[in-house]
């Protein structure tokens, strides 16, 4: 910025230049309470510029804190099943991500599938999830 007098002429300021540098100082000295001698801007504009220089670095701030907390989180997660009349059973590819499931072909729970839940059988059944016995069944979950 540059000042001028009220008859229009240029009049230069002595000794005060507000940089990057002394900035960079002043938003140091500011956030840590830090008893060392700044340069503290002294028109309204460049206390303005001020303010706004340190508003936006608290908003970066805060933003990355969010951002990397949120990051760090892992996120597990665990399907609350209410039951074989729950919808995650009967409409399976309406979940996010797909829910799977599957049985032993011929075993107990098929049969009882193919008996009374018929949406089931036919989901598990046009996938093909049938597994040889228990322990592939195992194994299949532990691998995905």
């Amino acid at each position: 910025l540059r000042v001028f007098s009220k008859n229009g002429t240029r009049v230069t300021v002595s000794g005060h230049k507000f940089s990057l540098c002394r900035s960079y100082w002043l938003v140091w000295a500011t956030l840590f309470s830090a008893s060392v001698t700044t340069d503290v801007p002294r028109s309204t504009v460049s206390r303005f510029m001020a303010l706004v220089w340190a508003a936006f670095g608290l908003t970066f701030l805060a933003v990355y804190t969010a951002n990397l907390a949120a990051f760090m989180i892992t996120r597990v997660q665990y399907y609350d099943l209410e039951g074989v009349h729950d919808p995650k059973f009967n409409y399976p590819e309406d979940q996010k991500p797909p829910f799977r499931y599957g049985t032993v072909e011929g075993g107990n729970t098929h049969e009882t599938m193919k008996r009374n839940w018929h949406r089931m059988n036919h989901y598990v059944s046009s996938h093909n999830y049938f597994r040889m016995n228990i322990s592939s069944g195992i194994d299949a979950v532990r691998k995905e």
